[in-house]
């Protein structure tokens, strides 16, 4: 009796040594994702004026950017041609497209 007394008192004194609880091991650091954003620029030829599209990703061990896709050089389209010429070929071609509309609508309706 007084040496399981004596081993508890121990236990409850040292419960590293004596005790019945057992040392765990630390539990694993939680996976991390890295998620890498690509970019996309647009850059201005200085001299002609001309434009494309760059693709940049990071690096993933500087997180420094890399251009890993560049586009051909274009010229943007006209995109608000104001021109008399332009509006009135505008028009013919909206009211052309009106008239193949009503053309179709007919069809269904003798259908």
């Amino acid at each position: 009796m007084r040496l399981g007394q004596l081993r508890w008192t121990a236990s409850v004194l040292a419960p590293r040594t004596f005790g019945r609880l057992k040392a765990m091991e630390p539990p694993a650091p939680p996976k991390t994702t890295d998620v890498l954003f690509r970019h996309f620029k647009t850059e201005t030829h200085p001299e002609t004026g001309q434009r494309r599209v760059v693709g940049y990703t990071p690096d993933p061990t500087s997180l420094t950017l890399k251009i890993d896709a560049e586009g051909p050089w274009t010229r943007l389209r006209d995109v608000a041609d104001l021109s008399e010429a332009a509006v009135a070929q505008r028009a013919a071609a909206i009211a052309a497209q009106q008239a193949q509309n009503d053309a179709w609508e007919e069809d269904d309706d003798d259908a």
